[in-house]
């Protein structure tokens, strides 16, 4: 007879999805240096590269979002470059740049960070530019 996995309640849900939120907002802060709060709204905050811009807007680097059903961590260069990451990270990517976590992973999250430290170092409005333009030529 198979076992039946027992979903938390919505309590027990918000308490996890809020240790997972805190946990992703930790990787963004480890690069306080570097990154600065675009938005900051409950359950939301958007990271820009300090004094880059792109189009006069502070350049969009990183976030993480509380959604219903699982917590999201967006990174823009895994969706403008191609990066090497691990099957199992892999199935929690939705689109492009998107990950969704309903509980802490630690492995996973590990990876994430090295993903977000690897992509800031070439990370730039020029940079940003340039692919924006080979895009449009192909």
């Amino acid at each position: 007879m198979a076992t039946k996995t027992v979903k938390p309640n919505r309590k027990e849900q918000a308490k996890q999805f809020e240790a997972v939120y805190a946990r992703l907002f930790e990787l963004l802060g480890k690069h306080k240096d570097k990154l600065s709060v675009g938005i900051e709204k409950p359950g939301t905050i958007w990271m820009s590269v300090n004094g880059e811009t792109y189009r006069g807007k502070p350049l969009y680097y990183a976030g993480v979002r509380m959604g219903k059903n699982y917590v999201s961590y967006h990174l823009v260069t895994v969706y403008m470059n191609k990066v090497m990451m691990s099957p199992e990270l892999k199935t929690h990517m939705q689109g492009l740049g998107c990950f969704n976590f309903t509980s802490i992973d630690e492995k996973l999250f590990g990876e994430l960070d090295k993903l977000t430290t690897e992509g800031l170092k070439n990370y730039s409005g020029k940079m940003l530019e340039k692919e924006m333009e080979a895009r449009k030529k192909k």
